[in-house]
């Protein structure tokens, strides 16, 4: 199907894993986001929102190194050998974090050196393809933006389950510039069902399907090395894994 040849296309670089940049602890409490940024790193992008339905205003956010690091990375292809490559970027921390009313201070639930995409991590024609991180619905939804000869979007949803941080929903859409043409996949984790439209941005005309969807027990955002490291696969059916 095209999404399967749209992800080989613009994410050669998959289960990406950093291994020469020392990453710093982020603290555990703050009673403010500026307490939790550390020396020589800096805000990139933040969002407030109930993230544990106890209608207490949270805060998520992503702090980027303020100057370039030798990343050096482990990967593999998709025929499984391992690729052994380094990037000179600025590194990336995602933080999701509570509020404690009683005690007046955040508690950090998460925190992940793996899963925000660095600048020129991504391929394609924009050179940053993470796009946005939000709360909404008490979901961390946090975008991923590339652009080549389609146009790629990915929305992955993240949710509190049990003291976990742990992806619940998933949106990808593609759109290929020359004919007009598009694809979005929308991954209902609960009810295990995937919906397909299909359809051209110069049409209002649109086809929906619907196809079964396979998910392994648990996606928790510890066990993602990066995003692209959560394969996609199916045609008649769809399943999910991570490697």
């Amino acid at each position: 199907m095209k999404q399967i040849a749209i992800l080989i296309n613009l994410f050669m670089i998959l289960h990406l894993t950093a291994l020469g940049f020392e990453y710093p602890e982020i603290s555990i409490t703050a009673k403010s986001l500026n307490d939790f940024v550390p020396k020589n790193w800096k805000l990139l992008k933040s969002s407030k929102g109930d993230i544990n339905n106890d209608k207490i205003i949270d805060l998520v956010f992503v702090l980027e190194y303020t100057d370039n690091a030798t990343i050096t990375r482990s990967s593999k292809d998709f025929n499984g050998n391992q690729i052994i490559d380094s990037l000179d970027s600025k590194p990336r921390i995602l933080v999701i974090t509570t509020f404690d009313p009683a005690k007046g201070y955040y508690r950090k639930i998460e925190q992940s050196n793996l899963f925000i995409p660095c600048e020129y991590e991504g391929g394609g024609q924009n050179s940053d393809i993470f796009e946005g991180l939000i709360i909404r619905n008490q979901l961390i939804v946090i975008t991923i933006y590339s652009m080549s000869g389609v146009h790629s979007q990915t929305n992955y949803k993240f949710k509190i389950v049990n003291n976990e941080v742990v992806l619940v929903g998933y949106e990808e859409s593609t759109t290929y510039r020359i004919s007009g043409d598009f694809e979005e996949l929308i991954f209902y984790f609960k009810s295990k069902k995937v919906k397909i439209v299909t359809g051209n941005v110069e049409s209002k005309k649109q086809e929906i399907s619907w196809k079964t969807l396979h998910l392994p027990p648990k996606l928790r955002l510890k066990d993602f090395s990066n995003p692209f490291s959560m394969r996609v696969e199916g045609e008649n059916s769809f399943n999910i894994s991570l490697d």
